[in-house]
């Protein structure tokens, strides 16, 4: 035989062993068939979990109780306010927000209730539910407005964070100068007798009656009159009335522009 021969017919020659990997298989192309739309799918389905996390992150928190503020509004001389149209509003960093009427009440010492709407989240970095709401850290200022001309209550030179969804909040309001900081007006100081430049004279009993020159005030008695004793305030927060006062700050009235 002729080697050369036998050589060619050799490499032509196909073992069936090679024939049957050679070979292609329905299985083999169902396989790639998955593969290829598995590799189509992924991509859809990195998106849809993505869109779950990132929707609930800016709509996780919901709307909260509200909070209530109460108490009463003053004139410089002690008096309850009481014209027709007086209004109590809130200012935040959202702007002006929920507002009530100051008006006479069936609850003793007290002429205005506001109900502030409430976000129950903490952070004032996530957007609210609604720019009406308010973050418990958020800070905010009540002013009240008669006629074309609002008023910063002394208690509100400075603001503070609104507190607690869900909570109440009692805030008396005084409208005038308090010069002091001991939070009385000096209109009410002057008129008294005592010192609108003397921050500590507003825990002073200038009568002897036992009844602090700022209780006076808030009782509307007379602190030089130890007769006249009156109803004492029924709450425990009238010291909260100098909380973050300073010496020669004044609050006073703004012109609604």
């Amino acid at each position: 035989m002729n080697p050369t021969i036998e050589t060619r017919n050799a490499a032509k020659h196909v073992w069936p062993a090679d024939a049957a990997r050679r070979a292609p298989s329905p299985l083999n192309g169902a396989r790639a068939g998955v593969r290829g739309e598995n590799d189509h799918r992924l991509p859809r389905l990195a998106a849809v979990l993505l869109l779950f996390l990132v929707v609930p992150a800016a709509h996780a928190y919901p709307p909260a109780p509200d909070h209530t503020f109460y108490g009463m509004v003053r004139n410089e001389w002690g008096d309850p306010i009481d014209v027709s149209g007086a209004r109590v509003f809130i200012l935040s960093t959202n702007g002006a927000g929920a507002a009530a009427p100051v008006a006479a009440s069936t609850q003793p010492g007290i002429n205005y209730r506001l109900t502030v709407p409430m976000d129950s989240a903490r952070s004032l970095k996530v957007d609210p539910t609604s720019a009406s709401r308010l973050r418990q850290s958020q800070p905010f200022q009540l002013k009240v407005q008669i006629g074309a001309i609002t008023y910063l209550p002394i208690e509100m030179v400075l603001t503070r964070p609104i507190g607690e969804p869900a909570g109440t909040t009692r805030l008396d309001l005084t409208l005038g100068v308090d010069t002091d900081g001991d939070g009385l007006p000096d209109a009410w100081e002057v008129a008294n007798g005592l010192n609108p430049n003397d921050p500590t004279d507003a825990d002073g009993d200038a009568d002897g009656d036992g009844i602090s020159n700022r209780n006076e005030y808030l009782a509307g008695t007379y602190p030089f009159d130890p007769s006249d004793v009156g109803p004492q305030p029924p709450f425990a927060g009238a010291a909260d009335r100098s909380d973050g006062h300073t010496a020669g700050v004044a609050a006073g009235l703004e012109v609604a522009g």
